[in-house]
């Protein structure tokens, strides 16, 4: 997929000399090629197969791109772009998953970047194209102040409400966000927008903590020296002490719901905020699943008959001389307490399962029983979940190989 007539679009200016690098990247476009950039000095040792890099394509527009070769061997007669920035740190997409990307494009006779398109979840392809909002559910996080261009995209989408980034770029004045919008949709302050029927928004929960160790007497003697003359931060930072040590007692994480912590003690979020810019005490933000399991998992298999056990043995057996098996059975005759079954027998081994399921209405009514048998292992994925919550469990994934099954429509087989 080197045809130079293609990749024309990719060029400006020619380069020479010794120590160079170039990529071949990947656009989320119907084209039937990759095309080639050079990687200037200052992203030297920052690029690597898997990784996502904004690019410049045609006149004006930026796309996110997906690295899928490196050579120090410049295309002969070609004039070669730059790579603009580097977004992540290390592969977002892994070697096995461009393989599947290749095979897709070949077998079904279509462009990989339109299956890079259909694969990746959107909060991963920023591009100048790309419509943002500000998720309202967005808490900004003391600990890691935005910056000055980040507020005054941030306001500006917030006036404007949804807006492109071309958009944004003209309204502010600020050239080449494309960096800074992914990080703000990193950062969960925006997020990419869709038009979904149903959109599943991803609930937050902030978190209060000591700055110090609750063994430290003289940050202790500190903290409550500085809120001596102050009742109100005095009364909440004894409130929370409190809870934390009844935290510690139970021997539960040492940390509170500062909502729990406003509930307790009738106060307000703004003696919250002036404890904190006192450091005395730590927020934080994390997100919620709201399809998570806040049950027990009974770790209970359902109980099988002579007819599925003897199915599933046969199953066992066929996975020993191949690595596929058709499971044939009629509506209601007992084919998911078989999956159970196989799937607790993989989680065993340290291993993951996708369980595919024709449709996302079907994934509400199997996710249940699936969580009673193995609690948060459970992973749910599928496109009606705001582009955000994909993203987390796209990045959980790639980085997390511990045992889980997850469960999900037809974009959870690009996980």
């Amino acid at each position: 997929m080197h045809d130079a007539k293609e990749k024309s679009d990719a060029t400006v200016r020619p380069y020479a000399g010794a120590g160079l690098m170039y990529a071949e990247v990947i656009l989320p476009l119907p084209l039937g090629a990759t095309f080639t950039y050079r990687i200037p000095q200052e992203l030297d040792g920052k690029v690597s197969i898997g990784s996502r890099i904004i690019v410049p394509f045609g006149r004006k527009k930026l796309y996110t791109a997906i690295v899928c070769g490196l050579s120090p061997i410049a295309p002969e007669d070609m004039q070669i772009k730059d790579v603009m920035t580097v977004l992540d740190p290390w592969p977002i997409v892994r070697h096995p998953q461009l393989r599947l990307w290749e095979w897709i494009g070949e077998y079904y006779l279509c462009s990989i970047g339109d299956v890079m398109k259909a694969a990746l979840p959107a909060g991963l392809k920023v591009e100048s194209e790309t419509f943002v909002e500000v998720n309202p559910d967005y808490e900004e996080d003391t600990s890691a102040r935005l910056t000055e261009t980040e507020a005054v995209l941030l306001q500006t989408v917030d006036h404007h409400g949804r807006i492109s980034v071309a958009d944004l770029e003209h309204r502010t004045g600020i050239t080449r966000t494309t960096q800074t919008v992914a990080r703000l949709v990193e950062r969960c302050a925006l997020m990419i927008s869709e038009k979904l029927v149903e959109r599943y928004r991803a609930k937050r929960e902030t978190i209060v903590s000591l700055a110090f160790p609750h063994d430290d007497t003289t940050s202790m003697h500190r903290a409550f020296d500085s809120v001596r003359g102050a009742p109100k931060q005095e009364q909440l930072l004894i409130a929370l002490i409190d809870m934390l040590n009844k935290k510690r007692h139970e021997g539960r994480d040492p940390e509170v719901l500062r909502a729990d912590l406003l509930t307790s003690t009738g106060l307000s979020t703004a003696i919250v905020s002036a404890l904190s810019a006192k450091g005395i005490i730590r927020i934080t933000t994390r997100e919620v699943n709201r399809f998570g399991f806040t049950g027990v998992a009974t770790g209970t298999l359902p109980s099988l008959t002579d007819h599925q056990a003897e199915a599933l043995d046969r199953i066992h057996l066929g996975f020993l001389k191949r690595d596929v098996v058709l499971l044939h059975g009629v509506t209601s005759s007992g084919k998911t307490e078989l999956y159970i079954h196989l799937i607790d027998f993989v989680l065993r081994k340290g291993e993951q399962a996708l369980y595919l399921v024709p449709e996302i209405a079907l994934t509400t009514q199997l996710t249940r029983r699936l969580q009673k048998v193995f609690g948060d292992k459970v992973v749910i994925y599928h496109s009606k979940f705001s582009d955000n919550e994909r993203v987390d469990i796209w990045k959980k994934l790639l980085h997390d190989n511990s045992p889980c099954v997850v469960i999900g429509a037809r974009s959870s087989l690009f996980l």
